[in-house]
């Protein structure tokens, strides 16, 4: 089933034939996809079939073996995570890895930090992080290592946004929280996609839940992408359906 093909735009990513790895263990083969702009997108697969490997080529966290990767139709493979987050690349990584004995807004002020802002621009992302998350604007000044999981995602997310992305990359949002929670967040993604027209590329276990979000999918299988298509068209797919909802 091939990827669907935005017409009449051009993508802000182009990941081409993408091979990578860790020591000698190579961890993806020949991984292609594309992300539009305004898009949710996911990608989903089980525990170890290179998600996060995806998620950290593209944030510029691992090299490149072999491939292309194309920001804007520019080549940026070598680019180094620093280098991404100045062209609008922002990654919120699976277990939030927050600095725990930092307040949340000193948390929330380091993911502002590599882009050198004023002070007053700064304070202006804050507060549009808060309006979008309450909750952790209540406890600004409390320790990150004291909130609950749910406040820590909605941190590590704000935190990424701090960074004015074009594109946010989040791996495993719903690890560990209550389905309540991961509702709020959700929704809150789907507004934030909405109001700033932020591609957003999610990493996630759970097929049902992605799906019901994105727009599209690649569904990645031992380290190279099985399928592509619209979540309509994932859903109505018999394999997928019986290999990762149990129907």
């Amino acid at each position: 089933m091939a990827a669907v093909v935005k017409t009449g735009l051009k993508p802000i990513i182009t990941l081409k034939n993408a091979s990578t790895g860790y020591g000698i263990a190579q961890a993806l083969w020949n991984v292609s996809l594309e992300l539009y702009p305004r898009e949710i997108v996911a990608l989903i697969g089980s525990n170890g079939a290179g998600k996060t490997t995806v998620l950290r080529v593209l944030s510029g966290v691992l090299p490149l073996w072999n491939g292309e990767y194309r920001l804007n139709e520019e080549a940026v493979k070598g680019y180094t995570a620093p280098d991404l987050v100045h062209k609008g690349i922002c990654h919120v990584p699976e277990g939030r890895q927050l600095f725990f004995g930092l307040s949340v807004e000193e948390n929330l002020r380091m993911g502002a930090f590599a882009l050198k802002k004023s002070r007053a621009e700064i304070n202006k992302s804050l507060e549009w992080v808060y309006n979008f998350f309450p909750e952790i604007a209540k406890r600004r000044n409390q320790l990150a290592g004291t909130l609950s999981g749910g406040e820590q995602q909605m941190v590590a997310i704000g935190r990424g946004l701090m960074g004015n992305p074009t594109l946010l990359l989040i791996d495993e949002l719903s690890l560990g929280l209550a389905p309540v929670i991961v509702d709020r967040i959700y929704e809150t993604l789907q507004k934030i996609y909405q109001e700033q027209g932020i591609t957003i590329l999610i990493v996630e276990q759970d097929m049902e839940l992605a799906l019901s979000v994105a727009s599209r999918a690649y569904v990645l299988e031992n380290g190279s992408i099985s399928v592509s298509g619209t979540s309509k068209e994932l859903m109505d797919n018999d394999k997928i359906r019986e290999a990762y909802l149990g129907v």
